[in-house]
């Protein structure tokens, strides 16, 4: 049996954020029990914010579930992030590490789904990570083009060759060593694209699983009813600053 672990970076837990990650999180455990589950998270603890309430609350719902609380006292930064992901899965030898963000849901085996699919990739294929189905990207052809992405044809039963990582799930699968790692010059925006951009560039490639699912719980529309739907940009303090920033430096560098 293979050792799975999925990283999941919180931004400062707040009542809305925890209620998003506890329904996150019970869905991973409902789904993949045979997986582990690590939250990684910023909030600045000891202010007597709200922030310790609901910090606790989640720490204590993981402790439950037998999955990791680990906290970093600096600032927030996606990429960031999912490379400490990426590094504590090299470091304690997982075989395999999903990235994720908080507001997942998991839909049943998803993750040994989306193995035994990689496992059928003709080993010529050089497949950085492979990515679960969601109801944004199920009907690839389509939607992913209206995400402006391009979808390449399916090459081998239940798999497509795909040149994007988080557009719509918001979750992809590396094998626990891996040589990519995310640009943190950006912030929070931009980083699939820039993902894209780069297998593009090195001539590589992600692999969609049709037979994994998650959805993206934020995206209410295409699926799950949320709780309540999060606007992160406010409630978080991902600021208009960030994202103009993101933008710029994005096109900056591949222009």
């Amino acid at each position: 049996m293979t050792k799975n672990v999925t990283i999941v970076p919180t931004i400062s837990v707040c009542m809305h954020t925890y209620r998003i990650a506890a329904e996150a999180i019970m869905s991973h455990y409902a789904s993949e029990p045979d997986a582990h589950l690590i939250v990684l998270d910023n909030a600045p603890l000891g202010e007597k914010h709200e922030w310790d309430y609901w910090t606790e609350q989640l720490k204590q719902l993981l402790d439950r579930l037998g999955y990791e609380y680990r906290h970093y006292q600096e600032p927030w930064n996606l990429p960031k992030f999912w490379n400490k992901g990426l590094d504590i899965a090299a470091n304690e030898n997982w075989d395999y590490v999903a990235i994720s963000n908080v507001d997942v849901w998991f839909a049943p085996r998803w993750f040994t789904s989306a193995l035994n699919d990689w496992a059928e990739v003709p080993v010529e294929q050089d497949i950085v990570s492979v990515h679960p189905w969601s109801y944004v990207s199920k009907d690839a052809g389509h939607n992913i083009k209206n995400l402006n992405y391009h979808y390449e044809d399916v090459f081998t039963q239940g798999m497509g060759l795909v040149p994007f990582d988080f557009p719509a799930c918001h979750v992809s699968i590396f094998k626990g060593k891996t040589d990519y790692r995310f640009d943190e010059s950006y912030h929070h925006y931009y980083v699939d694209n820039d993902f894209w951009k780069w297998m593009q560039k090195t001539k590589r490639y992600g692999a969609l699983s049709k037979s994994s699912r998650v959805d993206h719980l934020q995206m209410a529309g295409y699926g799950r009813t949320m709780t309540k739907v999060v606007d992160f940009s406010v409630n978080h303090g991902i600021a208009k600053v960030d994202t103009d920033f993101d933008h710029k430096y994005f096109h900056e560098k591949w222009q």
